[in-house]
């Protein structure tokens, strides 16, 4: 008989995926300890034809009267130096919310990676931290370089 499989808690999975990439990872750099705001890039992934929402843009979905993007932007900016988008349609509607939208570039609809590719070649920085924008309870992950 199968014993019952206890469903992981946020805070279980976070130190399983520690304990995992210290064991697969030795010695692999931190780039939060070492790395200060400026050195980094965010960049909120709002692309997606939101299919599963009847064509809806999960970025615009209001949440306690804000859009999500701005919640993640709201958690975000205050731990990188700048923050990009990217997103596939809705322009104009993240233009007025202040974001200057990425676009996929020549691979239109292609997924996450397609907005990945464009964040890369818009980043100035040395490092680029991407979020989806759902992550409206984003974790600060630089504690340190950030006071």
């Amino acid at each position: 008989m199968l014993a019952p499989v206890r469903p992981l808690s946020f805070r279980r999975a976070r130190k399983q995926r520690d304990r995992i990439a210290r064991r697969l990872m030795p010695g692999h750099p931190n780039p939060t300890s070492a790395a200060p705001c400026t050195d980094v890039t965010g960049l909120i992934l709002a692309g997606g034809r939101g299919a599963r929402l009847g064509g809806a843009d999960k970025g615009l979905l209001p949440l306690t009267g804000q859009a999500l993007v701005q919640h993640v932007f709201e958690r975000l900016a205050p731990q990188v130096g700048t923050v990009l988008l990217s997103a596939n349609r809705n322009h104009a509607r993240y233009r007025a919310l202040g974001f200057a939208p990425l676009d996929d570039g020549p691979y239109p609809y292609a997924g996450p990676l397609a907005g990945l590719r464009t964040g890369l070649l818009a980043c100035e920085t040395p490092w680029l931290l991407a979020v989806e924008r759902f992550e409206a309870t984003l974790e600060t992950f630089t504690p340190q370089a950030c006071r």
